[in-house]
């Protein structure tokens, strides 16, 4: 696609593309809002949490949003704690981070924190990893597991968090603190920030937003996989969705896929893959211009297109409008929290 061209409705009536149209999703819009106002609720926090550093009205891009190192911590750096886990699992540590309980990028990138990766083993086990320095000692004596006393007298149970948790995100700390202290490491660009907003772009092809995630996931190191950086480049408002299995199932019963009747049959199985997980991709960063997004939304039309479209299969609503019987609706404990931050 030519740089700064969006795809017009037409480029979209294609095949693969033939049921989802602007009316459509409006449609299906309005029902899921009209049936279930706490999803309206929903849209605004999870839009208003969602960082503006490329977000798109209309055709009109706009990357005026300043994102900071520490903008990209407070959106990024939780997502260790969250993937391969589900919703109820991740409220705790959901609620921690909120809370400020985890150590920031600057303490975790600093000699007090040493976690090593001995290279042998379940990369999940504790028993992988060894662990040093004072502060990362201290966390892990005082708080990991442990009633943390807040500032309004109430306690809060610190959720035992798994090494490979800690370890994901010292790494992500470590990176964060040399590219913004160090000569950047991405060509025409002043920094990896700059590059970001230019890779990521609504009009860039996906085969570019894939290199440029792949290219993060390898330098974030161990743990940090296509979709969880995805979500949290999601989160910061980039113009990517992380795709889960409702979402899948969206855009396969909707016929957006190349191979729908096998994203149904195992939607985990079709994101397991780069190929097909980034085609969901695709087709969200392609239709996403064409609509109008409400009010709620704040202009960030890939966000809600993200949320409407798994809501839509999460409250059975796509399933009125396509003939498919919607057998292979995934169960409440198989959608991660990640989905839904």
């Amino acid at each position: 696609m030519p740089e700064n061209h969006f795809p017009t409705g037409s480029e979209l009536n294609q095949p693969q593309h033939r049921r989802l149209t602007v009316e459509l999703y409006e449609q299906m819009r309005n029902a899921i809002f009209a049936e279930f106002p706490e999803d309206v609720e929903e849209l605004e926090v999870r839009c208003e949490r969602t960082g503006t550093v490329a977000t798109i009205s209309g055709a009109v891009t706009d990357t005026t949003g300043q994102l900071s190192a520490d903008d990209f911590w407070t959106r990024m750096g939780d997502k260790p704690l969250f993937t391969n886990m589900s919703v109820e699992a991740g409220r705790p540590a959901e609620a921690a981070w909120a809370l400020g309980l985890f150590p920031d990028w600057r303490e975790l990138a600093s000699s007090g924190w040493n976690i090593v990766d001995l290279g042998a083993g379940n990369a999940r086990a504790d028993s992988r990893f060894s662990v040093s320095g004072s502060l990362a000692q201290s966390f892990y004596a005082q708080k990991r597991g442990f009633s943390v006393p807040l500032t309004d007298g109430r306690m809060f149970q610190m959720p035992k968090t798994a090494t490979f948790r800690l370890y994901m995100m010292q790494q992500l700390a470590r990176w964060l603190a040399r590219e913004s202290g160090g000569e950047p490491n991405y060509p025409n660009a002043s920094n990896v920030l700059e590059w970001l907003v230019n890779e990521l772009a609504p009009y860039q092809p996906i085969a570019k937003v894939r290199a440029a995630v792949e290219k993060l996931a390898t330098q974030f190191g161990l743990g940090w996989g296509v979709t969880t950086v995805l979500h949290g480049l999601m989160d910061l408002g980039f113009w990517v969705v992380k795709p889960d299995v409702h979402l899948v199932r969206s855009v396969a019963l909707l016929g957006c896929l190349n191979d729908s009747a096998a994203a149904l049959s195992n939607p985990e199985k079709y994101l397991s893959h780069p190929d097909t997980l980034f085609e969901v991709v695709d087709v969200c960063r392609r239709f996403a211009p064409l609509i109008t997004p409400l009010p709620q939304s704040q202009h960030k039309s890939i966000r809600e297109v993200d949320i409407v479209l798994m809501r839509a299969s999460y409250r059975s609503i796509v399933d009125r409008y396509v003939n498919d019987s919607g057998e292979g609706k995934p169960d409440d404990a198989d959608c991660e929290t990640v989905s839904m931050v």
